[in-house]
């Protein structure tokens, strides 16, 4: 008798869900935050947000959304890395 197969699909959003991430717009601003969604059209939802400028104190934003079209680029925070 053969056991059943089970399949689990995981993706992307679910990979990263809870990682710390930078993410640079297009206009060089940085918002730090920890994924809670992604979509294919590469927007990401960021929980517990802040808005990151050189010379000045974080900026608390709480959860924000981040239209793919204006990201430049995203690190993950380096405890994080896969």
């Amino acid at each position: 008798m053969s056991s059943p197969v089970v399949e689990t699909k995981s993706t992307l959003s679910d990979f990263f869900r809870n990682t710390l991430v930078y993410v640079r717009l297009s206009d060089n601003r940085v918002v730090k935050g920890k994924v809670e969604c992604l979509d294919n059209e590469r927007n990401v939802i960021l929980g517990e947000a802040y808005q990151i400028e050189e010379g000045s104190a974080p900026h608390f934003m709480g959860y924000v959304m981040v239209p793919g079209k204006y990201i430049a680029s995203v690190e993950v925070e380096a405890d994080k890395a896969i």
